[in-house]
């Protein structure tokens, strides 16, 4: 798809893609046609996944988080594969995905399944869930980061 085709990409969708670091040093553009998402400027919390021009089954995913329709921040601090929508888990202030951790075969079972929601609180994006620690660092703090936080903010104002 050449540059005059994205003529139906919403401005703030490009400028995520255009904020993607280089995966791992390839040369490999992000596409900025979304490959799944719930984009609506109109939600509180929605999302775009996109993957690099050229891709296959086992290419970079990245995700892109929107709250009100603009661009917050990446969901995950490196791509990976085999990210998707969990479509069915997404509400208006959350996005749901599901990790998967490929095995021996990315054609085969997979290793493991991580399912992850995007929130925000007090205009702070956070995710909880199942994050594979051992394949990902998290980009975001987690839910239980931000209770701590508030914690601790709440023990000093006393």
């Amino acid at each position: 798809m050449t540059d005059t085709e994205h003529h139906d990409i919403p401005p703030e969708v490009q400028q995520a893609v255009d904020s993607f670091a280089p995966y791992k040093g390839f040369p490999w553009k992000w596409y900025a046609q979304p490959i799944d998402g719930n984009y609506d400027p109109n939600r509180t919390l929605s999302a775009t996944l996109h993957t690099v021009e050229g891709a296959t089954a086992s290419s970079p995913t990245q995700i892109a988080l929107y709250r009100n329709g603009v661009f917050k921040g990446q969901g995950t601090p490196v791509a990976g594969a085999f990210i998707s929508m969990r479509h069915e888990d997404c509400t208006d202030d959350t996005v749901a995905v599901r990790i998967k951790i490929p095995g021996e075969s990315h054609a085969g079972p997979p290793k493991s399944l991580h399912d992850i929601d995007f929130k925000i609180h007090e205009g702070q994006l956070y995710w909880s869930g199942d994050w594979p620690f051992h394949d990902y660092a998290p980009p975001l703090p987690g839910w239980s980061e931000i209770l701590q936080d508030e914690k601790a903010a709440d023990a000093d104002a006393t």
